[in-house]
This record gives structure tokens, sequence and C-alpha cells, in this order.
């Protein structure tokens, strides 16, 4: 059994269901595995629990979708929210802001999704980890900016971009 085939099959069923209702034991199924299982798999492969996962997908695109302008409360409700007050801890969970916040500055892509064929083509596994390599430079003279502010409601989002407009 492939293991890899198995889980990227999974993973493009999570992706053409995103809006709809994902039970981890269908894709269980889908994989060829007892839920128990696939959890663990899905895991090692992909670097994250399956449950995470298909909550950062549905709130990239989420995020995504806040470009078109249209209500947060339906965008919610498309990502399986039941309420815009559960939408909005969850995207300030993942993006450090509310959504209204991060509608200012959004630019309307989406993420990809993993492909873990391709990652391991490259000798990457899902969690993107490589092997680090220690290089020894010589020293060098750096001139930079500097600006201190924080992810709190979302400071950062007006911060910076007023920073480099200087």
């Amino acid at each position: 059994m492939d293991y890899l085939k198995c889980i990227q099959h999974s993973i493009d069923y999570i992706e053409e269901n995103l809006q709809g209702e994902i039970r981890v034991d269908e894709l269980a199924r889908i994989a060829g595995f007892s839920p128990y299982h696939y959890y663990r798999v899905f895991n090692a492969y992909v670097g994250i629990p399956v449950v995470d996962y298909i909550r950062r997908r549905r709130l990239a695109h989420a995020a995504a979708q806040l470009a078109c302008g249209k209500r947060i409360i339906d965008i919610a409700l498309d990502y399986g929210f039941d309420t815009h007050n559960g939408f909005a801890k969850a995207f300030r969970k993942t993006y450090g802001c509310s959504p209204e916040q991060y509608r200012i500055y959004v630019s309307g892509q989406t993420p990809k999704k993993v492909d873990l064929l391709l990652l391991m083509q490259h000798n990457l596994k899902g969690s993107i980890v490589v092997e680090p390599k220690i290089v020894v430079k010589p020293a060098a003279k750096i001139a930079g900016y500097e600006l201190k502010t924080t992810c709190n409601e979302g400071q950062n989002l007006r911060d910076i971009p007023a920073f480099w407009a200087r």
C-alpha cells in the first residue's frame, strides 16, 4: 500500500469538499485506513493533525473570499462555521486579526494545498522540514530599518504599510 498516494487522495477530497461536511471516518475510508490509523499516518505525512489541516484550509479559502466584498457571516457559513463569533475566533487565532481587519489588506489569493507527491520528488516531507546546513560566512556590515510593532488587534497590519510608505 502506498501511504503517500492514499493520503494525497484524501487531501484532494478535502480540497474538493471544503464547503461541505468532511468526516474523518470518510477520509479514512477513502485512504483505506481505520480512522485511528488515518489520524496517525496523516499527521506523519502532512505534519499537522487532519482536523487542523481542514480548519486551516477552510480559513485560507475564507480569507481569500474576504476580497470579494461578500458578507463575513455568509463566508463563515459557506465554510462550515455556525456563527460569526465562532468564525471570528478561529480566524483571529490563525491570522492574528479579525476578518474585518484582514479584509482591508487581503490579496484574494488562496494558498496552495499540500501536494505530497511533489514534495517527495524534492525529497521533502509533508511538514516541509529540510536538513539544516551550517555555512560560515565572513563578517559583513548590514544596514536596515527597525520597526517595533505587535500583532494585537492587527496593529502590525497598519504599522508595516505605514512604515514602508515613508
